[in-house]
């Protein structure tokens, strides 16, 4: 067995008796537009019978079966037993999180190998978001994520309004060499205090509001994705 590209490839085997149901889920994917899906996909032996697969998509992230589009059409395709190139067009899922899934299906099959899995896309417009912040403290979190979280620059105009930032991770304070708060965490919220109060517009891609947020043990700051 060799790989389409470089040394490495992906392979779902017949490993116990009865069809396989074997899935390769990607991470949440965030699509700007014009997208598309490739990747190369091939039976291992002429000997057994062929591969079968789907490709499917999500914009669900609990990952249910059920939520899967399949965009490989009804049914299965039959993977060849030389390195095949797969297309898809994402155009209906641009400016979107989503999940994608290739599901081995195969039966009395020996291996199904994929690999070169590229996505492309163009840049999609930044998601603004607008924090009311008050005079004194502000308990507030982000619901898209930055270019660059670092601070103070993710402060934009208002960075010379904010005395301090707590959060777990430490605390940012303005001309301060020691801060030991350096950017700001998806997931987490932070109490920001203002000399005056202002308006802090952030540009990023949206957080899913399904996704993830992970706890440490103890006190957690964490955020909320409306």
């Amino acid at each position: 067995m060799t790989a389409q590209a470089g040394s490495k490839f992906a392979a779902a085997f017949a490993a116990t008796e009865g069809a396989n149901d074997d899935w390769l889920i990607s991470p949440a994917l965030n699509l700007g537009t014009n997208s598309f899906l490739k990747f190369y996909a091939k039976s291992s032996s002429s000997i057994y019978r062929p591969e079968r697969f789907q490709v499917g998509i999500t914009t669900d992230p609990y990952l249910t079966p059920d939520s899967f589009n399949f965009i490989s059409g009804p049914g299965y395709l039959v993977a060849p037993t030389i390195w095949t190139d797969y297309n898809y067009d994402l155009c209906a899922y641009d400016n979107q999180q989503v999940w994608l899934a290739i599901r081995c299906v195969s039966e009395e099959a020996m291996a199904f190998m994929v690999d070169s899995f590229r996505l492309y896309c163009d840049p999609g417009a930044p998601t603004l978001m607008n924090i009311n912040l008050n005079a004194g403290w502000n308990l507030c979190s982000l619901n898209v994520s930055p270019s660059n979280a670092n601070l103070p620059q993710v402060l934009g105009t208002i960075a010379s309004r904010v005395m301090q930032i707590k959060g777990t991770e430490g605390i940012w304070q303005a001309d301060n060499p020691y801060s030991s708060l350096m950017s700001l965490s998806e997931g987490k919220a932070y109490n920001i205090q203002m000399e005056e109060g202002d308006t802090w517009i952030v540009g990023g891609e949206q957080i899913a509001p399904g996704s993830p947020i992970p706890l440490a043990e103890g006190w957690n700051l964490a955020a909320y994705y409306p």
